[in-house]
């Protein structure tokens, strides 16, 4: 909720709280590994930009539909 609201505060906060996990809980509760995604999605959009961020987002969108058909 955090990431659509923009509220850094919040996103800070979940991620450090599923971040101290140990790393076996964490793979069993993260399955797909969405936790991995979107901690690069919110370190990228810190960095780069929400240009540069869509920009990617559309690459890999693009890359995985590619991949499964």
């Amino acid at each position: 909720m955090g990431i659509l609201t923009g509220d850094a505060n919040l996103i800070d906060a979940t991620l450090s709280e599923v971040l101290s996990l140990p790393v076996e809980r964490r793979q069993e509760l993260d399955t797909h590994g969405e936790v991995d995604y979107l901690l690069v999605q919110y370190h990228l959009s810190l960095v780069c930009g929400p240009d540069v961020l869509c920009s990617l987002c559309r690459l890999w969108l693009t890359l995985y539909v590619e991949s499964n058909q």
